[in-house]
């Protein structure tokens, strides 16, 4: 076995056995000591209750999955457009920045009442509380990965008569990739969160309602199989932005 191929089995390995030895205390713990389930159910009172429950999880969860995708694309687009602008323009820099620091200062949660009384409960409150949160790491690392882009490599596009417009897709784009997909991961995870505290306060359904409903009914079992289901959703996710990273980081370095 290569040192690559040993690397890749660490990587895949190490974390299920994380996995399992957290199932495994967390069962002795409950077992142990008796802990009511109203408390700290067992792993296998939750993979029960995800079984009795899935008809009403999987429709929930997949309400969820999708308003997801399109928080993360609406920050994704987003913040990538307003940070091409505002790395273009030292003005428009200086007249955002405070504004879009300040949709990050303020508890999203707080104004979510605020964005259900405009948007209606629906999916445009959800979509919104999500693209606040995640769209600002995006804003960010754009103009940050932009930045970055080595002097003497700009120097040289430029000596050629490199247009502004060519310097930006052969030289900077690619350079920035890295902080680009950084900031999608970010944004990905950071959607989850808006979206699932959006079904909070803006939603009759969707996998956030059932963690509401159930943790005020004291269904402990339920609450923890949906944010498990939610852990799961962002597990895979990130999994793919994973290894689009690794697809597209490569065309960078070779272009």
């Amino acid at each position: 076995m290569t040192r690559a191929q040993r690397r890749r089995l660490r990587a895949i390995l190490f974390p299920i056995l994380a996995v399992l030895l957290t199932l495994s205390l967390w069962e002795v713990t409950a077992d142990l000591w008796e802990v009511p389930e109203l408390i700290l159910p067992s792993p296998l009172a939750v993979l029960g209750t995800l079984q009795e429950q899935y008809p009403d999880l999987l429709p929930a969860m997949a309400g969820t999955f999708r308003e997801v995708l399109e928080g993360s694309a609406l920050a994704f687009l987003g913040g990538l457009l307003l940070g091409i602008a505002m790395f273009y323009s030292e003005i428009l820099r200086r007249t955002l920045l405070s504004y879009i620091v300040l949709t990050q200062i303020v508890p999203k949660i707080a104004i979510a009442p605020v964005l259900v009384a405009w948007l209606g409960i629906g999916s445009g409150a959800r979509l919104m509380i999500a693209f606040l949160i995640a769209f600002f790491p995006m804003v960010i690392n754009t103009v940050a990965g932009l930045e970055c882009t080595e002097k003497d490599m700009l120097l040289y596009a430029r000596s050629l008569s490199a247009t502004k417009s060519q310097i930006f897709w052969k030289i900077r784009l690619p350079r920035s990739l890295p902080a680009l997909l950084a900031g999608l991961r970010i944004a990905v995870a950071s959607s989850i969160i808006g979206i699932v505290v959006g079904e909070f306060v803006a939603s009759e359904q969707g996998i956030g309602r059932i963690i509401l409903t159930s943790a005020v009914r004291l269904e402990t079992s339920v609450t923890i199989a949906a944010v498990c289901l939610v852990g799961v959703m962002g597990l895979l996710l990130l999994g793919v932005v994973d290894a689009v990273e690794r697809m597209v980081v490569k065309w960078g370095k070779a272009d």
